[in-house]
């Protein structure tokens, strides 16, 4: 215990107890004889320490202190023992002892005694009574508050913005702590962050910055910062440099892309001084840097070890490529198939086989599993080529008992597909029945080898007439949609100029002056020509049509169009627009199915089957054609003088003025389209024969699809059967007038020239109600929040079709066109309510168009659309900024 004691106190180069300084400092080779001791040599002095504390000269600078020759120590005899107190026990003589041994002198004054005989000046003691000053500065190197720093980490920033520094200047804020794990650049660098994140510009405002501002704008702030002291980096000015050497290197940290850092370096090579060595010595000598080499070390053997334990890949076949690439090919030339396939699928709607809105889906797996067996598109070709027709496909149902062994090539093609199931995607049988049985009718329709059946089965009586009904000769006196060849004959003299049989001679048109004085010389002659909005006595041929449409932000959006003559051809086309290729939800509730590989897209209903869509301009360019063709190439019968088409609402009727124009086929209401007629306007002006029209509804019975109608005339009450939307209203116009419509009884009454002033105000008031857009979505969101009871009955019915719309939306919808039909369009509210706040609409100018019944139910949202439009537009209502 005693000699561990001693060699703790020599290593603090305090002298143990009981030893003789003077013995230790001046050593003799051999003991003099007199007692008195020689005078002792000057001891060599210790190198003086260097002005930067670095840890390898620090460690040369101590070896210098302990290599200095000492003497060696003579350790004297020990003094004798003390006698114990007598009352004490040996253990507690001994502590006291040492008690007394440690309070013999304070710590300062040993240290001063041993420094005073080393040679060194004693500092001077502070006065009394003085208060103590500061301490004196530690050395180099070791700083009072080491533990402040403790918390630096070397980040993937600190790391690259060390290595851009060149100089290293470790003073003043940058002062190195040696108990720190980083090098002595990734030190400054680290300091340097840390004295950005203090003023305010941590690492995610710098990311921020840079990817918001950019990097020249980041630099500029940061080096502003700098100058103005933001930054603190002490009173030293040599330091600034290399905080700006830093915050170059963190710009260049968030804004360099790939390894251009790394490229820049390799471009500006390093002349290899000795300055460079020595401070690629002073980067490397940190612990932490040394650490970080042993993990990347650790890291490589271990990848070095993965790679040697995993087995070694074998090389890229490229047959394996060919393969896939063969398999491509083949999936690419079933393109038309899976067309043919996911069209018949959506046609068909049968949960079996095609789940709802599946079509293109199980048809890509249908067309995948033809090329997973090996068929390739070329290969059916070729065996449908070299096998009979009739040994193809067998019949569905009715097989033959001779015919059941007979081996078709449908079942060949089936085996092979069910023995390969397992690497098949999951079909069933049926679905597997399906496919072989379309692909094999698809390829036989381009071989030209469908089955075609000239004539008729045996033992059915047919009769075929060439003639649609209503152009037979026996139905031609006031059963089809001309004019009698009478009137036909004399509109033909009016327009020749000719002189009828009664001998009257008769003018086209009247020629005479718009002199005042006509009109009371002649004045039915000024009745006439104040006729514009009538059609002249003309043979005309009728066609209905019949439009489906949705709102998008007020405007409506056409996607289907029905059209019928009165020669019974028809045409049914699907239209898409740009809005609605947008609105996905709308279309899918309407009922359109997209085609993924193809930008198409595909009407589907049970019972019709899969339509393609077509482009609004390249739909009406066909109605266009359709209409020229009647207008022109009919003859006989069917000669006339231009053709009226009608439509049911007012609404529908200026939407299909408007599409003709805006499609580019203005010129066809020049010499095709003589005019137009609306059923509404009919009803409207026969009230009191109380007609009826429920609109076309979609029916399926077995087999067969039909649209079926409600009709009604005063108390009866029918429903009629057609097969196009447009044939439903031709069969009501019918039914209300109980015969076919002629110029007497529907066109001249209710028709309208394609260029008169009726069909121009028709088509403004179209425009008004879309001008009243924000309104109508104003009152529908009121009425929303309010949740009271909405009725659709009379005035607020919705328009005929699919309304996908909900209660308050229809609801104010129908309000904003009943405005408008009342005069009060959306400038017409605003003159109104500027010039009296507390002006009112009476109720009377919408109930009034309703029986009793319906009054009442619709009475109280009527009066809520009232004080809704109040509300609006009031000046400090912020809802009236909407007005602009």
């Amino acid at each position: 215990m005693g000699g561990r004691k001693r060699s703790a106190q020599r290593r603090l180069a305090i002298p143990p107890p009981n030893v003789d300084l003077r013995a230790i400092l001046n050593p003799s080779p051999e003991r003099p004889a007199s007692p008195s001791p020689p005078t002792p040599p000057t001891p060599p002095s210790p190198p003086a320490p260097p002005d930067r504390w670095d840890r390898s000269e620090r460690r040369r600078w101590r070896h210098s202190l302990e290599s200095r020759p000492r003497s060696p120590v003579v350790i004297p005899r020990a003094p004798p023992r003390r006698s114990r107190s007598p009352g004490m026990p040996p253990s507690k003589t001994r502590r006291m002892s040492a008690a007394t041994q440690g309070t013999s002198g304070s710590w300062e004054d040993r240290v001063n005694a041993f420094m005073q005989s080393l040679g060194a000046p004693t500092p001077p003691s502070p006065p009394l009574g003085s208060s103590p000053g500061p301490s004196d500065p530690p050395p180099p190197g070791i700083e009072e508050d080491e533990e402040a720093f403790d918390d630096l980490k070397a980040t993937p920033l600190i790391r690259y913005v060390a290595g851009k520094i060149i100089e290293l200047k470790l003073e003043g804020v940058f002062q190195y702590n040696l108990l720190s794990l980083l090098s002595r650049s990734e030190w400054v660098a680290a300091r340097a962050i840390e004295l950005l994140a203090q003023a305010g510009y941590d690492e995610s405002t710098l990311y921020l910055m840079a990817t918001t501002q950019g990097g020249p704008a980041l630099e500029a702030e940061l080096k502003s910062a700098v100058f103005t002291g933001k930054v603190r980096i002490g009173p030293k000015p040599e330091l600034l440099s290399q905080v700006l050497r830093v915050i170059e290197g963190v710009v260049k940290y968030f804004t360099a892309q790939g390894d251009e850092s790394s490229s820049d370096d390799e471009l500006d090579p390093v002349e290899d001084t000795t300055e460079n060595k020595l401070r690629a010595n002073r980067i490397q000598s940190g612990l932490g840097s040394t650490l970080a080499r042993l993990a990347s070390q650790k890291a490589q053997e271990k990848v070095e070890n993965a790679e040697e334990i995993m087995p070694e890949q074998p090389p890229e076949n490229p047959w394996t490529h060919m393969y896939d690439h063969i398999q491509a090919q083949s999936l690419k030339s079933y393109s038309e198939m899976k067309t043919f396939l996911a069209k018949d699928l959506l046609r068909i709607a049968d949960d079996n086989i095609s789940p709802s809105g599946k079509g293109f889906d199980i048809a890509q797996d249908m067309v995948l599993s033809l090329v997973l067996v090996g068929y390739r598109l070329e290969n059916l070709q070729q065996l449908v080529h070299q096998t009979p027709a009739e040994d193809i496909l067998p019949p569905k149902e009715g097989l033959m008992s001779a015919e059941r062994g007979k081996r078709f090539l449908f079942h060949v093609v089936l085996r092979r597909l069910k023995s390969m199931r397992a690497n098949l995607p999951p079909l069933s049988d049926l679905q597997l029945e399906y496919l072989v049985r379309k692909a094999l009718t698809f390829v036989m329709r381009g071989c030209d080898k469908m089955p075609v059946q000239t004539k008729a089965p045996p033992g059915c009586n047919i009769v075929f007439n060439y003639l649609p009904p209503g152009l037979r000769e026996s139905e031609n006196q006031g059963q089809n949609g001309l004019i009698s060849s009478e009137d036909y004959d004399q509109n033909r003299l009016i327009d020749e100029g000719e002189t009828p049989k009664n001998g009257a001679p008769i003018n086209a048109e009247d020629k005479e002056s718009t002199d005042p004085l006509n009109s009371i010389l002649n004045p039915q002659s000024t009745e006439a020509s104040s006729r514009s909005n009538e059609m002249p006595s003309r043979k005309y041929l009728l066609g209905y049509i019949h439009l489906e449409w949705v709102s998008i932000r007020g405007r409506p959006q056409i996607y289907e169009v029905s059209l019928q003559m009165s020669d019974m051809s028809s045409m049914n086309l699907y239209t898409m627009t740009e809005p609605l290729m947008k609105a996905s939800e709308t279309l899918e509730i309407l009922g359109f199915v997209r085609n993924p590989d193809r930008q198409e897209v595909y009407f589907v209903q049970e019972g019709l089957g899969c339509t393609k869509a077509l482009r609004l301009d390249k739909a009406f360019e066909k109605v266009s054609k359709f209409l020229e063709e009647k207008r022109n190439l009919s003859t006989g019968e069917n000669k006339n003088n231009g053709l009226i088409l009608v439509c049911y609402s007012e609404e529908e009727l200026a939407l299909i003025h408007r599409t003709f124009e805006e499609t580019g086929h203005k010129n066809l209401f020049i010499d095709v389209v003589k005019g137009f007629g609306c059923v509404e306007h009919f009803i409207d002006r026969n009230k009191s024969k109380k007609y009826f029209y429920g609109g076309p509804k979609f029916n399926v019975s077995g087999e067969d699809s039909f649209y079926q109608t409600e009709l009604k005339r005063g108390i009866h009450a029918t429903h009629s059967i057609s097969k196009s939307k447009a044939g439903s209203l031709s069969q009501a116009l019918e039914y209300f007038l109980e015969s076919a419509p002629q110029y007497k009884n529907f066109i001249l009454p209710t028709c309208c020239p394609s260029l008169s002033p009726k069909l121009l105000e028709i088509r403004r008031k179209l425009v008004q109600i879309e001008e009243m857009y924000h309104l109508e979505v104003y009152i529908a969101a009121q009425l929303k929040n309010q949740r009271t009871q909405l009725f659709l009955e009379g005035i607020f019915q919705a328009h005929m079709g699919k309304d996908i719309r909900d209660k308050p939306s229809v609801v104010a919808s129908r309000f904003c066109r009943l405005l408008v039909e009342a005069g009060f369009d959306k400038g017409t509210l605003s003159r109104c309510f500027a010039k009296n706040q507390d002006f009112s609409i009476n109720s009377s100018v919408f109930l009034d168009k309703m029986n009793m019944s319906q009054r009442l139910q619709v009475m109280d949202q009527t009066m809520r659309c009232i004080r809704l439009i109040q509300t609006y537009f009031q000046p400090q209502n912020p809802e009236s900024d909407h007005q602009g």
